[in-house]
């Protein structure tokens, strides 16, 4: 099941476009489509999970819970159509829905066995992701010449950061009770890409030594790319996240 964010916003730049962001130069990019935009299509909006302060939805306010509640819904609402396992309840996101998977591993782990953050991040503030109950295994996968959501964090354009993928991690690990020092696992696992003759992406991992109730929390870094995956790199990946899945029992 892929559900549809269940509100747009006129913002349709995602993040980091102001002066002291790293990919500052597409700020005048930005500029110039939202303005196209709001001339020639007035009535344009990007759907997008209000998965962070720092992603979308400027339109509503930062303790707004509607998105969460809305996936809690769809939980339900499958539960009674199917015979679903409990423990056995999955959410993947890619960019907005990246920080909304990360979002939904600080305020619900509950709900889920794992969760997988694509192209996101969580809240640069720790203690907005500190769960009440539960726990879940979470990766986050990053490219990292990713300049849309720089891999190194940023600033978006309302002057709101937001964390570099191994501050998500390391807040996550925190969050999730993992209290040994990280590992840094120096086995290479490669991915393929789209031409003859192009070097297989590299794909470093790493991951926290030990959590509690035996939750996993890891990062993959993919070397080279970019928000928008060649189709063959997707693919594999995606492969070997719905293994990272079926691993957790």
């Amino acid at each position: 099941m892929a559900p549809k964010a269940p509100r747009s916003t006129r913002e349709c730049v995602l993040c980091n476009v102001v002066e002291s962001s790293p990919n500052s130069a597409d700020r005048l990019f930005g500029t110039w489509m939202n303005g196209i935009l709001a001339r020639d299509s007035p009535e344009f909006e990007c759907p997008a999970w209000d998965g962070s302060d720092a992603v979308a939805l400027a339109e509503v306010a930062a303790s707004d819970d509607f998105d969460v509640h809305f996936i809690e819904e769809i939980i339900n609402s499958t539960k009674k159509q199917f015979n679903i396992d409990d423990e056995r309840i999955y959410v993947v996101g890619i960019a907005t829905g990246g920080f909304m998977a990360s979002r939904l591993a600080c305020e619900k782990p509950e709900w889920f066995k794992g969760i997988v953050s694509f192209a996101g991040g969580t809240f640069k503030d720790s203690v907005r992701c500190r769960p009440k109950t539960g726990e879940t295994s979470t990766l986050f996968i990053h490219g990292t010449d990713d300049h849309t959501v720089p891999i190194a964090g940023g600033i978006n354009s309302r002057g709101v950061e937001f964390p570099s993928s191994d501050e998500s991690f390391e807040i996550m690990g925190h969050a999730m009770g993992c209290t040994n020092l990280v590992e840094q696992d120096d086995s290479k696992r490669t991915l393929p890409v789209d031409g003859v003759g192009l070097p297989e992406v590299t794909v470093r991992t790493r991951k926290f030594a030990e959590c509690q109730n035996a939750a996993t929390v890891e990062q993959w870094r993919l070397n080279g790319v970019d928000h928008f995956l060649e189709k063959p790199t997707s693919e594999a990946m995606f492969e070997d996240v719905v293994e990272w899945l079926r691993a957790l029992g």
